[in-house]
C-alpha cells in the first residue's frame, strides 16, 4: 500500500518503520522546517520497550536511560497516595526514563537507514476523499492519492476537528513546568517520586539518565504544575520566588534546584483532554495524542 504518515514526532515514525518493514510504500510529512523533539523526560512502559526492541533501536537506547521499579507520590503532610512498584506485576518489569531528545534520535535514524521519504516545512491543512485520501498543504500542494494515511500530529492536531467535526480536545487548566537537572549522587533514582499539597500543587522528579552533549553524569526531569494562564506572572515573578515555594514544598529537591539559574531553562507543556467517537474516518487513521 502507499501510506502517508503525518508528524514526524515519535508515534509518527515508529508507525512508518513498523509500517516500511510490512513492505508498505511510506511517506512521511512533516510541518516544521527541521524534525527535532519537543519536551524534556518521559517515561517508556514495558509495551513501549517491547515495541522499540522489535524494532531494533531498544538495545542502544536502554544505556542512555534510567530504570525505574517504582512510582511513589506522597503529600505533604505524609499520606502516600500513590504507590506501585512494576516488580508487584512482573519481576522482570521496569520503567525506562529517558530525555526525549535520545528516543527522537534513536528512530530518526532508523526512518533515514531506511530511506523512508520525509517531506519537512509540509503543514497538512486537509484530507481530501477520506475513501482515497490526498493530502492537501498549507502551501496548497496536493499529495497522493494514498491507500491509507495515518494521522500522528499530537494533542494539538489540526486535522482532528476537520475529519470529526464532533470531536472534544479541550485544553487542561493546568499545565507543568519542566526543567532538567543533574543528579550526580542518585538521590532520586529507580523511582518517580511525586509531592503533592492539596489538588493545586505537585511536584515530580523522573530519572532520565544522560542528557544529549553532556558527560554521563545521571539526570532527573523536575516536573512542577503550574496554571497556563499563570505562567506570566511565574516569569515576572522570578526564579527566587518559585524555588522558595518548591523548596517549602519538598525540601528534598534543593540541591537540584542550584541548578536552575535561568528561567529559560523551564518548559511549559499544556495537555490536552482528547474524545474522538472514532479514531478511524475512511482510509485515515489517528494514533498516539492526536487519538
Amino acid at each position: 500500500m502507499k501510506i502517508g504518515v503525518i508528524g514526524c514526532g515519535v508515534g509518527g515514525q515508529a508507525a512508518a518503520l513498523f509500517l516500511n518493514r510490512a513492505g508498505h510504500q511510506v511517506e512521511i510529512f512533516e510541518r516544521f522546517p527541521e524534525a527535532k523533539p519537543v519536551g524534556a523526560g518521559l517515561l517508556l512502559q514495558p509495551p513501549e520497550q517491547a515495541a522499540l526492541n522489535e524494532l531494533g533501536v531498544f538495545r542502544a537506547l536502554a544505556p542512555k536511560g534510567a530504570r525505574v521499579d517504582r512510582l511513589f507520590g506522597r503529600t505533604t503532610s505524609d499520606r502516600t497516595v500513590l504507590d506501585l512498584a512494576y516488580a508487584n506485576y512482573r519481576t522482570d518489569y521496569c520503567g525506562l526514563g529517558i530525555h526525549r531528545a535520545h528516543l527522537f534520535e534513536a528512530l530518526h535514524a532508523a526512518v533515514r537507514d531506511a530511506a523512508i521519504p520525509l517531506r519537512l516545512d509540509s503543514a497538512i491543512v486537509d484530507i481530501a476523499n477520506v475513501e482515497r485520501p490526498t493530502l492537501i498543504a498549507q502551501s496548497g500542494e496536493r499529495h497522493g492519492p494514498f491507500d491509507l494515511v495515518v494521522v500522528a500530529e499530537g494533542a494539538h492536531s489540526l486535522l482532528r476537528k476537520k475529519l470529526d467535526p464532533q470531536a472534544r480536545d479541550p485544553v487542561y487548566r493546568w499545565g507543568a513546568l519542566w526543567v532538567t537537572c543533574p543528579d550526580a549522587e542518585g538521590r532520586f533514582a529507580r523511582t518517580l517520586w511525586q509531592k503533592f499539597k492539596g489538588a493545586d500543587k505537585m511536584l515530580g522528579v523522573l530519572p532520565i539518565g544522560e542528557v544529549p552533549g553532556g558527560d554521563g553524569v545521571p539526570h532527573v526531569a523536575m516536573f512542577w504544575s503550574l496554571e497556563l494562564d499563570q505562567f506570566d506572572a511565574w516569569q515576572r515573578t522570578g526564579l527566587a520566588a518559585w524555588k522558595a515555594d518548591v523548596k517549602a514544598l519538598w525540601p528534598d529537591v534543593a540541591p537540584l534546584l542550584d541548578h536552575v539559574t535561568d528561567a529559560g531553562q523551564a518548559t511549559l507543556a499544556s495537555y490536552c483532554d482528547v474524545v474522538m467517537r472514532s479514531w478511524r474516518k475512511g482510509r485515515c487513521l489517528f494514533i498516539g495524542d492526536a487519538a
